[in-house]
């Protein structure tokens, strides 16, 4: 350390450092710099890594949770005796869920106490261990989770949000750290059970791809949860993990709040991080990923390297000139200081004197070399005294024994000769081979871990070993180990005592043998302090003989002055139990007295021995003599304080230190009590504080790299670094030292100086920061600073150049500096002169000057420069210039730019088109332009000075001053107004004026800009305007109150007209009568729709159509449009098809009513215009927000097309693309307007694309809210099931593909059904869906194909847009699963799937209830109801429908008449037109409301008014309700029943009712295991397939039990299985699900074990077959009485002379008129080919638009 103290390092640093420390300071702000970039990129990677394990974390709990809710969802919809109380199927199911997720570590369901009977707690666990999947019932076979202590489920039980336990360390899993997530199953509270999953976090590195060391996760409880070491997880690590440092505060608080960012970090093992910290939203965890600081050190030094050689360089260059200029002076110090160093690493015994030395070195050398002399003595006498002298001793006392010496490094040095008379191994050789002679007893290895322990300075007891001699026998010696210490309570050696005791190995002979053969003196005694026995040694010591002694008490070798209370100490020592050293090396003297009475001192060893047969302790003691060492220690000590006396006149302080930890001192001279202010005594041994202490934390770390470096290198070293001195102050000082090495090359400690370099530093520093203080001054300034040495023309140069001048002249400073004419030969050669003038101070401006130049910039450029400059005039009559070049060609461009704007502003000024005038803040004129003196018809001279007020009328002026006052007072910048001016020709303009205020340079006023244009032409034009508007307002009014009075006075007689037709109809009539009418009442719905398309138009006009937003499913909507268009467009032979994307709620809410008229209205068009192909409504996703999803709606269609100009006509009122197609197809033209008008209320925007010829796209955008986000799946025992789409329609690939997929089955898709077929034979499905009519092989021969040439082929589901009785008939005779009708939305699709499946379906079978019963209908019978009604037709209607109920009816005219007489009577109900004479409804309302007792009557308007606001207006008036006209009677029966009958009866009737619903149709078998609604569903509501399947199933199945025990009896198991999985998919078919269930129980057991008993179910099976057949029996002979013959009729060919008379018939209809021509042609479908009808459907639509000679001539041409 002393290296930069020495003269020549003074020398060199007076030289060479000043300038290498400035360099030094420049490199490293640049270094510095680029260590923050290095720092920055580094977090910017770490916090994209936190950011990504984050977010895979957050998905990883979140698919744990939701895989979580899907089984609890599964569970609390199961059987609870066919699955939850089956353990294997649990076990089983949970199993899978393990495989599915390779990260879950385990999962279990857990039920409530005997939710399954005869188990109290049943809780099946499903656990990972060593690479397989176990399984335990927690209940059973661990503990009781009910009891509270399990937050797993008392606190997950009764949320149904699932619970998310705290991170915990799971015992049982070897202390794996675990988190758990729970969630309850069952249908309500208190619910059935827990279902939970444990993730391990152990494999979390592995899971998000991060090395395990920089990775840290922090639960939001702050604690680890997640981190290398596995002690700091949970409590252990919160104070831990980092250290105290203040540094760490800052990440603290990251953590703790939960924000993201990033920090510098120190673990409590003192390794510095940088750290980044991520949030996992979903449990508020934070994930730290980490990197060490050195990996920053590491890129920092790779960039550092480069700036460190020029500076390395040119420092070697000047150290190179000082050195050896230094080396002459500094010789004869550094020779001594070698020599002394020499000797202090043992290397020699003296030092020679320096050659030319001066006599003060001369002195030194020979002192030290006195007190070198005085050393080797004492090492000699300590040699001879411990080493030679015990081992002579040892050899001549015993043929038995030796002795050896063992290193402080374990090395064996010294050996006595009897190793060589014990063991037959010379000395040299006893040390090479000494640890191969040990044998290959266990009892070694005990000598080894003594031998550990007394290297580390520790007594250790005697102890036998094994070793080999020469000849190889085994020989038993004892060992006696015995650590030497110094003062310094460091290990000098390790001695050891051999004692052959193999001849002698019996207890007491051993024992005897040891304590003779011992180095010491020893004796035992007992507990009363009699001497048991003595060695020879002892007896020796004390000068007295064995007999002697055994007579003596020990207290009389204790000195009097101590004797008395030793016995109490031997008391005590007895009963601590615990072996101790007393005497020499502890905190006193202890001395022992001989024979002859003298004192000498001693060092005991005591240990007690066991207890004897009589249970009595004795105590063994060693006696050493201590006389020679304490005087050999005297010895050493005095020469130790010599050499603090030498090294006190050394400069700065000399020490040694040992290589460990804390850098212990083992001696550090006095004059480090002037460097730091401290004693030496404080340091050594660091008995108060350690040297290291006083090091600042800042140099902590370079000061211990140098130090290990040279470690390593076995160098010697030098470093610098800062300490804290006593006073505070802080204190730079050199170190310079050396480590003494072993022979083995082991660090055994440094020796080395320390030096003040304060005061040198300081004066660095100063010196740097001078220079850099002047550097950044001139460094900051934005132009040139110079220094310039002028002496003559040719004499000039500059002295100092700023960096800024590379900017400003275009060269570097280095390139100039001594050569001026460089930049005078770029100064334009007609300015260059002056300049050099001024430069020589022969200027008129003298030795101050400021100039303006151009300059020929090297980039190629003319620039303007500026220079000024002071120069001073030196003795010699040179000048010296300070002064400046500033680059302003920006602002001379400026100024420029300044004064062409100028001039433009005044042309624009002057020309402007609008009036511009200049006024002070009175008022007054101070500058107008052009064309405001022609706007006042004089010149601007004349206007200039005038107040612009007068300008104005008198009554507009206090309006402006206000302006004005306005402006200036409220700090307005700009208002504007209108005004009116006059000009001298007495001419009123208006004027749009605008006034803007400017500000001077402190903000205040300077003049208003008035701005103005004249429009008194727009005046007059928006007059005329307002009028237009007025006229404008009053039509619209007009016609608003034309359709109200045209509703009113169209809807009275439609009343009539729809009412008495209804009531017509209930008559018995003739067939000619009841065709009449019930053409009479279809033109009268027909009218009726286009008088409401009409209102629905006047609603959205006047913006009182309001938007719903309710809850409804989307599927339900697309099944209601499949009912309404799929035979519509059956009939037109197009395939309609429904695209719904996997990713859209099936639960909204919006107007659904509104969004089905918009779809109606398209799919109308649709199929309206389209003669073949295809019509395909879709619907995406556009955007998801929070709880908002934007969806797109579109209905592409093939049909004919629009062009351009007929597209642009789309969307207007009561138009069409031409008049053709009103006149083909009828329509009001209202349709699309109507629907454009919604779309846009509902949020959205309505188009369309179409190419003429090629069919159209009508799209629309809706904005919704979300209901409900879930999505439709499969159960999870179906999930990724196969099943195979056959179409040869691509779309409706498509679509099939894309939806099944969503749900979770894995699909195969093919064109044809040879493809089909062929697919089936090499692949096993488990549904097949199969289109019907494909080319070449249709659907129903590609499935005959399937079912005959499979043992287990796929269920199958035909599917198809064109289905009729051919269709029905051939399903009748196949066993196919099922049929599907397109278009096919997602649940009936899934409904179908599952149902072939015997599995539950999804979607309940919807009943048509617009009829209400008779019995409900009966309830209103009696009730009192006032019809007030003006209109004669009107009460005949409403009388009617209501007395065919039993209502008490009475009738009045007007208002009046209704009050008076609900004075007289008393009425349930009234019935209120609105527009009466007298009185009308909304008048005598409010009136009647008015009256006692009549507050609370129903009150139901029944008016003709239909328009915006009518219902309004009715509630407003005190009405209840509202009825339009005309009435239909099933909407005024609910009315009725809604306020006189309970509500609740009314829906108990609609249950019933849709209970009976298809009894009411067709009666079926009644059996308890058959759900008929499920089972019409599942073939598409077809009675007759339904009817041959309950035919098939008695025929077939009825002895079914029989055949499978017959099966089994005869050993054909498989047989068996195979009856069973046909019975389940019979079943399936028929819908009961308790037979499907026996099925599935019995195949599943057969199939697990072939010995299964299943005798109780096949009994079961028996059973329930028998009493099914039996059910369906008994319904087939209710089925062929003659009534039901009439009522099923069968259908038949026509011949061909039935169709001529079918066609002649349909031909008078049409000429008729007769719109049952629909039917009659509905009736001939089945008689006529599949071609034929396809172009006979076309004139259907032309009945249904009444062009009815259209019809005619179109079935004439078919039928000629």
């Amino acid at each position: 350390m002393s290296r930069l103290r020495t003269f020549r390092s003074r020398i060199l640093s007076q030289i060479a450092l000043p300038l290498i420390a400035i360099m030094a300071l420049v490199f490293s702000v640049n270094a510095w710099f680029n260590y923050q970039a290095e720092e920055r990129d580094i977090y910017r990677h770490l916090e994209q890594r936190a950011e990504n394990v984050a977010l895979r974390l957050q998905h990883f709990l979140q698919a744990a949770e939701t895989d979580t809710g899907s089984i609890a969802d599964f569970l609390g919809q199961a059987n609870k005796q066919q699955l939850l109380a089956d353990k294997s199927k649990l076990t089983q199911l949970l199993t899978l869920r393990l495989n599915r997720h390779p990260n879950f570590y385990g999962s279990a369901i857990a039920f409530q106490r005997f939710f399954i009977e005869d188990r109290e707690l049943y809780a099946p666990y499903v656990y990972r261990n060593d690479g397989r999947i176990q399984a335990l019932d927690i209940g059973a076979d661990s503990y009781d989770y009910t009891d509270g202590n399990w937050d797993w489920w008392s606190r997950a039980i009764n949320n149904d949000n699932g619970f998310w336990s705290e991170p915990y360390l799971d015992e049982g899993a070897a202390n794996v750290m675990m988190i758990s997530y729970s969630k309850p199953f069952g249908a309500q509270l208190p619910f059935d059970g827990v279902i939970t999953v444990d993730l391990s976090l152990n494999n979390l590195p592995a899971m998000v791809g991060m090395d395990a060391k920089r990775l840290v996760l922090i639960d939001q409880n702050d604690q680890l949860i997640y981190h290398q070491n596995r002690s700091l997880l949970l409590q252990q690590g919160r104070d831990n993990w980092l250290s105290d440092s203040a540094e760490n505060q800052s990440f603290l608080d990251l953590a703790s709040q939960g924000k993201t960012g990033f920090s510098h970090i120190q673990d409590s093992l003192g390794e510095r991080y940088l750290a980044s910290v991520a949030v996992v939203p979903a449990l508020n965890w934070r994930v730290v990923i980490m990197t060490p600081e050195s990996e920053l050190h590491k890129a920092f030094l790779k960039g550092f390297i480069a700036l460190a050689l020029s500076l390395i360089l040119f420092s070697v260059i000047l150290f190179l000139t000082g050195y050896v200029t230094a080396r002459r002076l500094t010789r004869p110090i550094e020779e001594l200081e070698a020599g002394i160093m020499a000797f202090g690493a043992g290397n020699a015994k003296c030092i020679e004197k320096p050659k030319g030395a001066a006599s003060e070195i001369v002195t030194l050398t020979d002192k030290f070399n006195d007190m070198a002399a005085v050393l080797a003595e004492r090492e000699a006498a300590l040699l001879d005294s411990r080493g030679n002298r015990f081992a002579k001793l040892i050899d001549g006392m015993s043929d038995k024994s030796f002795y050896c010496s063992v290193s402080p490094s374990g090395e064996i040095v010294r050996v006595s000769a009897g190793a060589e008379k014990v063991l037959g191994f010379a000395a040299d050789l006893f040390k090479r081979k000494y640890q191969r002679l040990f044998s290959d007893n266990p009892i070694n290895e005990l000598n080894w871990q003594y031998m550990d322990a007394a290297l580390q300075g520790e007594n250790v007891p005697p102890h036998q070993i094994e070793m080999l001699d020469a000849s190889g026998a085994i020989r038993h010696l004892d060992v006696f180990m015995q650590p030497l210490l110094s003062d310094q309570q460091e290990l000098l050696s390790v001695e050891m005592l051999f004692n052959d005791v193999s001849e002698q190995f019996t207890a007491a002979a051993w024992s005897n043998a040891v304590l003779e053969s011992a180095p010491e003196a020893m004796l035992i005694v007992d507990e009363s302090g009699q001497l048991v026995f003595t060695n020879s040694r002892c007896q020796l010591l004390f000068g007295y003989d064995e007999t002697q002694m055994k007579t003596m008490s020990v207290e009389e070798l204790v000195p009097d002055a101590v004797r008395a209370g030793h016995a109490a100490q031997r008391a005590q020592f007895i009963s601590e139990g615990r072996d101790r050293k007393m005497g020499f090396g502890t905190d006193s003297t202890l001395m022992a007295i001989k024979a002859d009475g003298s004192e000498f001192p001693v060092e005991i060893s005591l240990g007690l021995l066991p207890k004897d047969e009589e249970g009595k302790r004795q105590v063994a003691a060693s006696v050493r003599d201590m006389t020679l060492e304490l005087e050999f220690a005297q010895r050493i000590k005095d020469s130790e304080n010599r050499f603090r006396g030498l090294v006190a006149n050394i400069p700065g302080a000399v020490y040694r230190t040992r290589i460990d930890d804390t850098w212990t001192m083992e001696y550090i001279s006095d004059n480090i009590s002037e460097i730091s202010g401290y004693p030496a005594s404080d340091f050594i041994e660091g008995s108060v504080r350690s040297y290291l202490s006083l090091i600042l934390e800042q140099d902590k770390q370079a000061m211990n790299d140098t130090i290990e470096q040279a470690l390593l290198a076995q160098k010697s070293f030098e470093v610098q670094y800062r300490i804290k001195h006593r006073d505070g102050s802080i204190h730079w000082v050199h170190e310079k030292g050396k480590a003494i090495y072993a022979d083995n090359g082991v660090a055994l400690w440094f020796d080395g100086s320390i030096h003040d370099i304060t005061s040198s530093k300081l004066a660095q520093e100063a010196i740097a920061q001078s220079q850099q203080q002047l550097e950044t001054i001139t460094e900051s300034i934005p132009s040139t600073v110079y220094q310039m040495h002028w002496c003559s023309d040719t004499e000039r140069r500059f002295t100092f150049l700023s960096s800024a001048c590379i900017t400003t002249l275009g060269f570097h400073r280095d390139e100039v500096l001594n050569n001026f004419d460089l930049v005078a030969e770029c100064i334009i050669s007609e300015e260059r002169s002056h300049i050099i003038e001024a430069l020589s101070g022969k200027s008129s401006k003298g030795l101050q000057w400021t100039e303006e130049f151009r300059y020929q910039h090297p980039v190629g450029d003319i620039r303007w420069l500026q220079a000024g400059a002071h120069g001073d005039l030196q003795s010699d009559g040179c000048i010296i210039w300070n002064g400046y070049l500033m680059d302003i060609t920006d602002r001379k461009q400026i100024d420029k730019e300044l004064e062409e704007r100028e001039a433009h502003f005044r042309a624009l000024f002057d020309n402007a088109g609008i009036g511009i005038v200049n006024v002070d803040a009175r008022g007054t004129v101070l500058d107008c332009n052009e064309q405001f003196s022609q706007y006042m018809q004089c010149s601007a001279a004349e206007i200039r000075g005038r107040s612009f007020l007068d300008y104005q009328p008198e009554e507009d002026r206090e309006a402006t001053r206000s302006l004005f006052k306005e402006l200036v007072e409220n700090g307005n910048d700009c208002l504007t107004t209108e005004i009116r001016l006059i000009n001298h020709a007495s001419e009123c303009m208006w004027m749009d004026l605008s006034l803007t205020r400017l500000k001077n340079a402190k903000g205040e006023l300077n003049s208003v800009v008035l701005s103005m244009a004249n429009i008194t032409s727009l005046k007059q034009l928006s007059q005329q305007l307002s009028q237009a508007k007025d006229n404008a307002d009053a039509a619209n009014q007009a016609k608003s109150d034309f359709l109200a009075n045209m509703s009113h006075e169209i809807r009275t007689p439609m009343n009539a007209i729809i009412g008495m037709s209804q009531l017509c109809l209930q008559t018995e009539l003739t067939s000619k009568q009841q065709n009449y009418v019930q053409k009479i009442d279809r033109a009268s719905k027909s009218l009726l729709g286009i008088i409401n398309d009409i209102l629905d138009f006047s609603k959205i006009e006047a913006g009182k159509l309001d938007i719903e937003s309710i809850p409804f499913q989307l599927d339900t909507m697309l099944e209601d449009l499949s009912d309404m268009f799929s035979t519509k467009a059956a009939d037109k032979h197009l395939e309609l098809m429904f695209a719904v994307a996997p990713n859209i709620p099936r639960h909204l809410e919006g107007d659904p009513l509104r969004l089905s008229q918009v779809l109606i209205n398209l799919m109308n068009n649709a199929i309206k215009f389209t003669e073949q192909g295809e019509i395909l409504l879709s619907i995406s996703q556009l955007e998801l927000v929070d709880e908002r999803i934007l969806l797109k709606f579109s209905v592409r269609d093939s049909g004919i097309g629009l062009l351009e100009e007929q597209r642009n006509k789309l969307f207007k009122s009561f138009s069409q693309a031409d008049t053709s197609t009103t006149r083909r197809y009828g329509g009001t033209g209202l349709g699309l307007a109507i629907s454009k008008q919604l779309v846009e209320l509902m949020g959205g925007e309505i188009g369309v694309d179409s190419q003429f010829g090629h069919g159209s796209t009508f799209y629309f955008t809706v904005s919704l809210n979300v209901a409900d986000k879930k999505v439709l799946k499969v159960k999870q025992e179906v999930e990724g099931m196969r099943i195979l789409v056959a179409d040869d329609n691509a779309t409706a690939r498509d679509i099939l593909r894309t939806t099944l997929e969503s749900m979770g089955f894995e699909v195969d898709v093919v064109k044809s059904g040879a493809e089909a077929v062929q697919h089936c034979k090499n692949n096993d499905y488990a549904v097949a869906l199969i289109d019907w009519l494909m080319p070449e092989m249709n659907g129903i021969e590609a499935a005959k194909q399937i079912l005959a040439n499979q043992a287990l082929p796929p269920k199958v589901l035909i599917v198809s847009a064109h289905a009729n009785h051919e269709l029905t008939d051939e399903l009748e005779q196949l066993d196919i699963a099922g049929f599907i009708t397109k278009p096919i939305s997602a649940s009936r699709l899934l409904d179908g799937i599952m149902l072939s499946l015997g599995e539950q379906g999804t979607m309940p079978v919807r009943h048509n209830t617009s009829e209400i019963s008779q019995l409900l209908l009966a309830q209103l019978k009696g009730k009192r109801i006032l019809l007030v009604e003006d209109n004669e037709m009107n009460q005949e209607v409403a009388s009617e429908f209501l007395e065919q109920i039993g209502v008490v009816l009475s009738i009045a005219e007007n208002g009046q008449i209704a009050l008076e007489k609900l004075t007289m009577q008393s009425f349930d109900l009234i019935l209120m037109d609105c527009q009466m004479p007298v009185m009308d409804g909304y008048q005598a309302t409010q009136a009647l409301r008015k009256m006692p007792g009549l507050a609370d009557i129903p009150v139901i308007a029944m008016t003709a008014n239909a328009m915006a606001g009518d219902k309004e207006m009715c509630l407003q008036a005190g009405m209840n309700d509202h009825i339009a006209k005309p009435v239909e009677a099933s909407l005024l029966y609910t009315k009725l029943l809604h306020y006189l009958v309970d509500d609740t009866e009314v829906r108990q009737d609609a249950d019933s009712k849709q209970k009976q619903q298809n009894n009411d149709i067709q009666s079926w078998p009644n059996h308890h295991a058959i759900d008929v609604d499920k089972g019409l569903q599942l073939v598409q509501n077809s009675v007759r397939l339904y009817q041959r399947i309950f035919e098939r199933f008695s025929s077939g199945q009825n002895d079914i039990a029989a055949q499978i025990e017959q099966a089994l009896d005869d050993g054909k198991v498989d047989d068996a299985i195979r009856y069973a999985h046909t019975l389940k998919g019979v079943a399936g078919n028929l819908y009961s699900a308790e037979l499907s269930e026996l099925a599935r129980k019995i195949e599943a057991k057969l199939q697990d074990s072939s010995t299964a008993d299943v005798s109780q179910e096949l009994a079961k099976l028996a059973t329930l077959v028998n009493s099914i057949c039996c059910a369906i029996t008994e319904w087939m002979a209710q089925l062929n009485s003659p009534q039901l013959d009439q009522t099923v009729a069968i259908e038949e060919v026509a011949t061909a002379g039935q169709l001529n008379d079918a066609v002649s018939e349909l031909l008078q209809m049409l000429e008729d008129a007769d719109a049952d021509a629909v039917e009659k042609m509905d009736a001939m479908r089945s008689q006529v080919s599949e071609s034929l009808w396809q172009k006979m459907s076309p004139a259907v639509n032309m009945v249904n638009q009444y062009q009815f000679d259209e019809a005619a001539q179109l079935i004439k041409q078919l039928f000629k």
